[in-house]
């Protein structure tokens, strides 16, 4: 029986593990806070890319989701999709997720999952929003912040100025006087000495209570 209940208190206390892990997503860089000053088209043929730079958390961190800023979209916009993607120079690399978010037609914030992506210590990733309809036809809407002070950010997180624009996804023309509203959420990835003491802390209390237990 007392092995059975060392076996439970084992497992028990590695849900507890797993439940302060993922408990410590939080946003690492914002700008949601500051006005928006307009909004950039996002369709077919009007790619927007906008990219952050992680910090220095030395094992690097699981992005949990992304929240966007969006202003009401025009037309008959449809088909909006957002990705993520490793750099390459000054541009997007390889692709490595697509996030799942509802349609944000009606503008205002929208949060966007990204299913646990491991993401490298201070590096840059993108942010690559795109849609089926044509710019004619209708666009969504990415609204803008005319400056990006970095007050919400953490341990070397970063959204630099500007953006990127693209008519077919190969060709990006810079632009420099505004940034695409937007904040990152993260969960750090904790040294393994944080894990066992946790584990180790958390055992001890179960089976401190386990003990009290059989001597009452």
């Amino acid at each position: 029986m007392n092995g059975q209940f060392a076996c439970i208190s084992v497992f028990a206390s590695w849900v507890l593990v797993a439940g302060v892990l993922c408990a410590q997503g939080s946003m690492s860089v914002s700008n949601l806070d500051l006005p928006s000053v307009g909004s950039q088209a996002v369709a077919a043929d009007s790619l927007l890319q906008a990219q952050f730079h992680t910090g220095d958390n030395p094992l690097g961190y699981v992005l949990n989701s992304v929240h966007f800023s969006m202003a009401p979209a025009t037309g008959d916009a449809s088909g909006f999709a957002v990705s993520l993607y490793s750099h390459s120079d000054a541009d997007p690399g390889g692709f490595l997720s697509s996030l799942n978010g509802p349609d944000p037609s009606a503008g205002g914030q929208f949060v966007y999952s990204a299913g646990g992506i491991q993401m490298e210590p201070d590096s840059r990733y993108f942010l690559v929003m795109t849609a089926e309809s044509l710019i004619a036809d209708g666009s969504y809407e990415w609204n803008l912040v005319d400056r990006f002070e970095n007050h919400d950010a953490v341990d070397g997180w970063l959204i630099p100025i500007g953006y990127r624009v693209s008519s077919d996804g190969t060709d990006w023309i810079p632009t420099r006087q505004y940034t695409p509203q937007f904040g990152v959420d993260v969960t750090v990835v904790p040294e393994p000495s944080t894990i066992l003491l946790v584990v180790f802390g958390l055992s001890s209390l179960v089976g401190g209570r386990a003990w009290r237990s059989s001597r009452g």
